[in-house]
C-alpha cells in the first residue's frame, strides 16, 4: 500500500460557489469528487481508468478559503481517499479502478 497527498485551495471566486449556495457558499460534492479523483490518479499504473465511485461521504462543508488536503491509498482494484481542511475531515470514500 502506497500513500500520496495532494493539496487544493478553494478559491473564493471558484465558479462552482456562485450558485451553491447564494449567501452561504460551499464547494459542491461533485467538485470534491473531481479533486479526489485527480489525487487518486497520481497513484494509478499507466493507462488505468476510473471504474466508478464505490463510496463517498461528505462530512463537513468545504468553504471558500479552505485548503483541502487529500490523502490517497492504492489497493487492489480500489483507491481510498480522505480529505481534510486542517483538522476537520471534509470527505472520504473509495473509487474502483481497472487496468488498461
Amino acid at each position: 500500500m502506497v500513500e500520496t497527498r495532494l493539496r487544493f485551495a478553494v478559491a473564493s471566486d471558484h465558479p462552482a460557489l456562485a450558485g451553491h449556495f447564494p449567501g452561504a457558499p460551499i464547494l459542491p460534492g461533485a467538485v470534491l469528487l473531481d479533486w479526489a479523483w485527480q489525487a487518486c490518479r497520481t497513484q494509478l499504473p499507466a493507462g488505468a481508468v476510473l471504474a466508478g465511485v464505490v463510496q463517498a461521504k461528505f462530512l463537513s462543508p468545504a468553504l471558500p478559503g479552505d485548503t483541502l488536503d487529500f490523502s490517497v491509498e492504492l489497493h487492489a482494484e480500489q483507491l481510498t481517499f480522505r480529505c481534510h481542511a486542517g483538522d476537520r475531515r471534509v470527505a472520504q470514500g473509495r473509487f474502483a479502478w481497472k487496468p488498461a
